[in-house]
């Protein structure tokens, strides 16, 4: 079993199934981290020609990770924008499928293939954060 985890008074379980474990919130981030970015991991790691090279081979292998990943960032952006106050931490719920969601990804990651998969999921959730 895994140990809980407790972040900045919250706590929660890491999920070994899923590969990754992401923390969301600026705790215990010195000023230095913050100047030079921040960390991603599991698959929003990957480029995007590296996604879209993956699916081509073999969606039915690769469409989970990427889909999983996507879903994940949704999620952990809606809560952080629910806890700081942000007007729309409702993302996917009736404005987008989890299909249009990751469609929207690809698309994006078709026309920029060099950017990474995590900038191309901040992209589609900005957009949808602001209607």
């Amino acid at each position: 079993m895994q140990r809980p985890l407790t972040i900045a008074g919250v706590t929660g379980l890491a999920l070994a199934s899923i590969g990754m474990v992401a923390i969301i919130g600026g705790a215990g981030i010195t000023a230095q981290q913050r100047a030079t970015g921040y960390h991603v991991m599991g698959a929003g790691g990957f480029r995007c020609a590296e996604m879209t090279a993956n699916l081509r081979a073999d969606k039915a292998s690769w469409s989970d990770r990427y889909a999983d990943y996507v879903l994940g960032f949704v999620s952990g952006a809606n809560f952080v924008s629910f806890k700081t106050y942000q007007p729309n931490a409702t993302v996917g719920r009736t404005d987008a499928s989890p299909q249009e969601l990751f469609a929207s990804v690809e698309q994006y990651c078709a026309q920029n293939p060099t950017k990474g998969l995590h900038v191309a999921v901040e992209a589609v959730y900005s957009e949808l954060a602001a209607r």
